[in-house]
């Protein structure tokens, strides 16, 4: 059998800065670069997703989110193509898939709005429908930088689903500390893994073979659902975690092995974060390169002609702004502008880390950007560096 794949074209219609339709169509675009798209396989879309999804989210939630025009509708396709996965699995159609979908959905509870760029819980809701399909123990993974609050808030109280995330607990949204392990029945099933700023493959391997493997060898899952975040790697612009698609290829076959060991290799995949369309087409390429058992990463990821490397730029994170080495002792401000390009305030450059420089905005507005690069040889660069333009590599 082959491995499902579907790019859910209906959820390009949605737009959300910076969680923009290039994340999913750059991944369609590598997998055809790289030979992969011809050896996947199709299936077929949920046909009535919001039926399946008020198994889990409120019919109130449910109507709020329909009622957002553009975003409703592809939320509402998002989560019928990995109701489709999972049916398609489930009826042994495909071996796995990847769902290449959009908007992404962890954060979603039932808020009757969007959560983090998050409409509908789909792994969530995914799991449910597993379960309705006679898949009694589901294990829901979350590899995305940001910790997976929805999935722990609908599952919390629930033995029969687990919830594994790797995250910073520091980050958005602000949730997913070590304590928190479920509570009543559920309690032992919840798992939350907060790992450092800079963490690597080693680290994030290392917390699968000592926590996640030896729970499994109790839980034994009959389905596993992957939340696939990719701002997880490095480079991303909301991430500030250095896994890269080696680490996911790795992480992918472990997560091979587990369902191969419990659930006769039932895996479905969903994107989540990751905001680099380069960097999430090349972690996800790799991720589904494990799914498909090929042998290894596809051998074309050198850098294409035009892509930013990460040193070329300046580049912003969490208010930090990473400097190439060097460059940052030679620069005396930085003019800082709203998306309105209205002054925030011109930032003197005086405490520098690690080639950074704290901005002093830890929460800066969505499109705020580097205006002027102001020397102190007297140079200025006035470039628009902002969030789009200064993580393309």
């Amino acid at each position: 059998m082959k491995t499902g794949f579907l790019l859910v074209k209906e959820c390009l219609e949605h737009k959300h800065h910076p969680e923009v339709p290039e994340r999913v169509v750059a991944i369609g675009e590598r997998l055809e670069k790289c030979g992969l798209l011809s050896k996947l396989s199709s299936y077929d879309l949920h046909s009535n997703p919001i039926d399946v999804v008020t198994t889990l989210h409120t019919k109130e939630h449910a109507a709020a989110i329909e009622a957002i025009p553009g975003s409703g509708k592809a939320a509402r396709f998002a989560v019928a193509g990995v109701l489709g996965a999972v049916k398609a699995v489930s009826e042994g159609k495909i071996k796995n898939a990847f769902c290449a979908i959009r908007p992404p959905g962890h954060h979603a509870t039932n808020l009757c709005k969007e959560q983090g760029y998050c409409y509908y819980a789909n792994t969530s809701v995914a799991a449910r429908y597993a379960q309705s399909l006679g898949h009694k123990k589901v294990l829901i993974i979350d590899w995305d930088f940001h910790h997976g609050n929805g999935a722990e808030d609908f599952f919390y109280d629930d033995p029969t689903v687990f919830t594994f995330s790797t995250h910073h607990a520091g980050g958005y949204p602000f949730t997913g500390l070590p304590e928190r392990i479920g509570e009543g029945a559920g309690k032992g099933f919840n798992m939350n893994c907060h790992l450092d700023v800079g963490a690597e493959d080693s680290d994030m391997i290392n917390v699968w073979k000592t926590k996640l493997l030896p729970a499994m060898e109790s839980f034994k899952p009959d389905f596993i659902l992957i939340s696939a975040g990719f701002d997880s790697r490095e480079r991303d612009k909301l991430g500030c975690w250095n896994i890269s698609d080696k680490g996911y290829f790795e992480l992918t076959r472990l997560a091979m092995q587990m369902a191969d060991k419990y659930c006769n290799g039932r895996i479905v995949s969903a994107l989540e974060g990751g905001y680099n369309p380069i960097g999430v087409s090349r972690g996800a390429v790799a991720h589904i390169a494990a799914l498909m058992n090929e042998p290894a990463i596809p051998d074309d990821f050198d850098p294409t002609p035009g892509e930013l490397q990460p040193k070329d730029k300046p580049a912003m994170r969490f208010g930090w702004i990473f400097f190439p080495d060097g460059e940052a002792e030679k620069i005396a401000s930085i003019e800082m502008r709203r998306s309105d390009n209205s002054l925030v305030y011109n930032l003197p450059v005086t405490n520098i880390k690690m080639n950074a420089v704290n901005t002093k905005l830890p929460s800066l507005e969505v499109g705020s950007y580097i205006n002027r690069l102001i020397y102190k040889d007297g140079r200025t660069i006035e470039s628009a560096f902002d969030y789009e333009q200064v993580f393309k590599g």
